[in-house]
């Protein structure tokens, strides 16, 4: 039920490969039929009988087993957390948790201030167009635009102080011993009613140069020249000898001590090979240029008259990383000569691009491709002419003449394509016949599996019955030791269904458990158990014998195996019957309409490249009127009376859904603060479509955003350890920003991209995070610890945030459209988030050419590096909107002074409006709105409040739409708003008055 947006192009290569006898590609990949894309082993199966008799019974009886895997993982996750070392509480068991930052998601899913957007939208093209006067031509009308306006805002308002009081009063976290806190969070962590699109790892494939786009690689130095100026090339793994593109993989010195070869190990060689050797460990994917340059190296390759090279002492001075205040040449003109110190991140630029080239086309470097695009129509003819009548000379990078990255001068309009965008659309290389699959969906060279509670369903796989495979998932990763008296088993109990005639049910009793590799998690739809939506006695009782069981000697290794088993057993049948019958009504509810599904002939099972691949079945899997609404506000269907004896009728069924309708994806494109960016998930898979093989999964890639192409080495803020975002919103939204953020702000900046990465972080273990502070080994058992208690902590914070949102009449109301929409594209306004203020992170706004490859901040030194992002950052917080495509060669400084100067729209909506009258003219109540305005006059305007604003005190040097605010209190007057007025109170640039409120005679006037 996500988008239809995943592409059967893997299949299709599939198909050719067999046909061709090729036989090289990797084993999991490689299928034994062309109607699979899964390999497995052959193993026989036993007969069970027609679907729809044996089916939703059988469904049952393996969800049982998976939940009683899961429950005894909890108890000896919690047992071992009794050891002296884990009875602390970590900093966020013990803060109080201030729950904020939701405004702008809230905003995108409620249908009032939706129209306000489109309102928005409509009146900054009218004005583009030069129409708006000619619209609103008369007062009435005007008056009427404005009063739909603050009827929104007014509703939203409240909205969100509804919220906002129902989460906090749910912050008793700490009144509750901290060993029930525990459990519960292990209990939340299971997600017995989550469920899930699993996209698993695939390797590209062979024969097909367009599926074997290769991703920006891990540089290294090459050679020097006589000058030391460094020469980079892609750094190759040790054991396959490919180019690393991905994370890397390290022996520590441990390993192997008489070695002095540093080996490097790519993603698949070590989960081919070396999967949790304790000796090898990760490094993520990071810029190389601190390290490759030399104190002595710096300043023979610094040849500028004007640069201090020692100090006043008479030792020598470190040149790289540059300081401001030394001095070098830089380029004034074309062909100008410049410090080649300054033309490092161009060089390093060069390389990334130069290793991402196929062997289809010609090798056009960087700084040509830039020049070509500032070329007139008359000068590239003639460019063009001349590369017809001569070849190309290999290029070389001519430190001096290509422009420095410094310069923010590099980057092109956001209308214009990246390189790798031209590359793919322009690529004679991809089959006619999968042209419209590229198009048509996007997600590209991904397996997707569908996780229902322990069940993982997916088709494609060999040996099926060329039909739907059920397996149990691995229970989430969260021992602190990995030495658990419990091991899982490595086979278990699988069905399969089959495609014919009577849809036939097919057992295994010992199938073999392999290791999921998962490039990326979309949640689907979020369970209620253990999130506090209602209150259940039962729900209690469960956790009490949690805690009761821990006194019981289950890991007591002075007691035989089979004494163990026998307590284990005891503890286990008496939780797993109290867990059913807590579980049972919803569990009935989800399983038979999967298993309705799975019945039903119009669904197909069978894996086709063309008519059923992977994504397509789980799509077809989950029922929309079962599963679509955003937030529950009707009953579910009932299970027939024949079928289950259950005769609860839950409500709600679950917590939250972010399904979507097969039809809903559509490409994109932001004009505006109220247009709703791609997450960070849909942007990750994105990439898949223009054929780049991305080698790390969406967290690693977030993370090599600041090592590798921030150059930081590191994370610059609390909270990116684990979610590597910078959580500042653009366009002046939200006063916050990321560093004074806590973990609640941090998450909320993208609901559904946090709920799936923090069930990626559950599905990895240590191994696959790199060490912290240098350090050359896997992480310990008590960093592990807090890795996972932290990630249980943040998703309680997301649930508290969920279950708010039930209890709160009209924010339920303000979703149903998006259920009842005729348009499917809405759908996916539940998996957006911020605009984000880290600049060059949305894809829609990258930097091009070379600012696509390394940061213009990359040559300074560390401080100075965060100083300039910060900058960057901020300007983009202070910008009204987003901004007008770049002009080639125009700064970013310049870019944000134009857009400040010459802002279009942010005062269109309170143009020559009437204030609060206009509210009164539709029927605002003023109660309403005086009740709705609260302290501060943000949480009356859609361009948001304003969680961090608790009390009347100063909010922030910023109004509203991003003007200076003309007073510090946000309640200096009776209506809400400073008395200097502001864009959201009819004053300063939103209204043209400076008169208080409504601008003197609430007609536009000056005060």
């Amino acid at each position: 039920m996500a988008p239809t947006i995943f592409t059967t192009t893997s299949a299709l290569l599939t198909a050719h490969r067999l046909r061709k006898g090729n036989s090289k590609s990797s084993p999991q990949s490689q299928s034994s039929a062309s109607s699979n894309i899964t390999s497995a082993p052959d193993q026989p199966w036993v007969q069970v009988g027609p679907a729809k008799d044996h089916l939703f019974v059988k469904l049952k009886e393996l969800y049982w087993i998976g939940v009683r895997t899961e429950l005894e993982n909890i108890l000896f996750t919690l047992k071992e957390w009794q050891a002296s070392d884990y009875t602390d509480p970590i900093p966020l068991e013990s803060e109080e948790d201030f729950v904020h930052g939701f405004d702008t998601f809230v905003d995108q899913v409620s249908q009032g201030t939706r129209d306000l957007a489109k309102r928005y939208a409509q009146e900054k093209q009218d004005i583009i167009d030069n129409r708006f006067w000619s619209r609103l031509n008369t007062y009435d009308n005007s008056l009427r635009e404005r009063g739909k306006d603050i009827y929104a805002n007014v509703a939203s308002a409240n909205i969100k102080l509804l919220l906002r009081q129902q989460v906090q009063m749910d912050n008793q976290g700490l009144l509750t011993p901290l060993l029930e806190r525990r459990t519960k969070l292990l209990l939340q962590s299971a997600g017995f009613l989550d469920i899930e699109k699993l996209i698993e790892h695939r390797p590209p494939l062979d024969g097909w140069s367009f599926w074997r786009r290769p991703g920006v690689p891990q540089l290294a130095v090459s050679h020097y020249t006589r000058d030391s100026v460094p020469v980079f090339a892609a750094q190759h793994c040790s054991t396959c000898l490919s180019a690393l593109r991905g994370s890397q993989y390290r022996a520590s010195p441990v390993r192997d001590p008489k070695s002095d070869k540093e080996w490097t190990i790519c993603d698949s060689c070590y989960f081919e090979r070396f999967y949790s050797d304790p000796n090898i460990y990760k490094v993520h994917k990071h810029c190389i240029l601190d390290t490759s340059i030399t104190s002595a190296g710096g300043r023979k390759i610094c040849r500028c008259d004007g640069t201090v090279r020692m100090d006043g002492s008479g030792k020598y001075l470190t040149l790289f990383p540059v300081r401001e205040d030394h001095v070098h040449r830089i380029a004034t003109k074309k062909g100008g000569l410049q410090c080649p110190l300054l033309s490092l991140g161009d060089m390093v630029a060069e390389s990334k691009y130069d290793a991402m080239q196929t062997p289809l086309g010609k090798r056009v470097p960087l700084a040509e491709e830039k020049l070509i695009a500032t070329m007139t129509a008359e000068q590239l003819a003639k460019y063009q002419k001349g590369q017809k009548k001569s070849s190309r000379k290999e290029a070389k990078l001519q430190t001096g003449v290509i422009p420095s990255l410094v310069d923010e001068d590099d980057r092109v309009g956001t209308e214009g394509k990246s390189a790798e965008v031209r590359e793919a659309e322009a690529d004679e290389d991809i089959p006619f016949f999968m042209k419209r699959y590229v198009d048509k969906y996007p997600f590209g060279n991904v397996h997707m599996a569908l996780r229902v509670g322990p069940l993982v369903i997916e088709n494609g796989v060999a040996h099926t019955k060329g039909g739907a495979l059920i397996t149990l998932r691995e229970p989430a990763t969260l021992s602190p030791s990995g030495q658990s008296p419990s091991p899982q088993p490595e086979h278990h109990s699988a069905y399969t269904v089959s495609e014919d005639v009577d849809r036939n049910v097919w057992s295994q009793s010992k199938r073999h458990r392999g290791r999921k590799r998962y490039k990326a998690i979309m949640k689907q739809v979020v369970g209620v158990p253990f999130t506090g939506v209602y209150t259940s006695e039962l729900e209690e009782s469960i956790v009490q014998s949690f805690i009761t069981a821990l006194s019981l000697p289950i890991d007591d290794i002075g007691l035989s195996r089979s004494q163990r088993d026998g307590l284990v057993n005891k503890v286990m049948t008496d939780m797993v019957d109290k867990v059913k019958r807590y579980l049972e009504p919803r569990v009935d509810i989800y399983l038979y309409s999967i298993s309705q599904r799975l019945c039903d002939p119009s669904t197909k099972l069978r894996w086709s490249a063309t008519k059923n691949n992977c994504q397509s079945f789980c799509d077809s899997l989950l029922d929309w009127q079962v599963f679509g609404q955003f937030i529950p506000f009707t009953n579910p269907q009932p299970v027939p009376s024949h079928i289950s004896s259950t005769a609860v009728q839950p409500h709600p069924l679950y917590l939250v859904s972010f399904a979507t309708r097969p039809t809903s994806y559509t490409r994109n494109r932001v004009k505006n603060k109220f247009d709703v960016p791609s997450g960070l998930t849909e942007e990750y898979l994105l990439k898949f479509r223009y054929g780049r093989h991305e080698e790390s999964d969406i967290i690693d890639t977030l993370h090599e955003w600041w090592y590798d192409f921030g150059a930081f080495g590191g994370h610059l803020y609390e909270n990116q350890e684990l979610f590597p975002w910078d959580c500042t919103e653009a366009f002046g939204r939200y006063p916050t920003r990321c560093g004074d953020c806590n973990m609640a702000k941090h998450l909320l900046a993208f609901p559904f991209d946090s709920w799936s990465i923090i069930s990626l972080h559950l599905c990895r273990d240590r191994y696959m995070y790199a060490p912290s502070n240098g350090a050359e080994e896997v992480m310990s058992d008590f960093a592990w610890f807090r890795n996972r208690l932290t990630l249980l902590h943040s998703q309680n914070l997301l649930l508290r945030m969920g279950a708010a949102m039930h209890r709160v009449g009209p924010f339920i109301d303000s979703t149903k459209w998006l259920h009842s929409a005729i348009d499917p594209t809405v759908d996916r306004l539940k998996l957006g988030g911020i605009h984000r203020a880290q600049p060059f992170s949305h894809t829609f706004d990258q930097g091009l050419y070379h600012q696509y490859f390394i940061a213009e901040w990359a040559i300074y030194e560390p401080a100075v590096r965060k100083r300039l992002y910060e900058e960057l950052r901020d300007g983009r917080v202070r910008l009204k909107d987003v901004p007008a495509p770049r002009v080639v060669n125009e700064s970013e400084k310049d870019r944000q002074q134009r857009e400040l100067a010459h802002h279009v729209g942010s005062g269109t909506r309170y143009v020559a409006y009437g204030g609060i009258f206009a509210g009164a003219a539709l029927g605002v109540d003023a109660n309403m709105a005086d009740s709705g305005l609260g302290a501060c006059p943000h949480s009356a305007v859609m361009d948001g409040r304003v969680d961090g604003c608790t009390d009347i005190g100063d909010v922030s040097a910023t109004d509203v739409d991003g003007d200076a605010g003309a007073s510090g209190n946000c309640a200096s007057c009776s209506n809400g708003c400073s008395s200097g007025g502001g864009g959201g109170c009819g004053g300063g640039g939103g209204c043209g008055g400076g008169g208080g409120c409504g601008g003197g005679g609430g007609c536009g006037g000056g005060g």
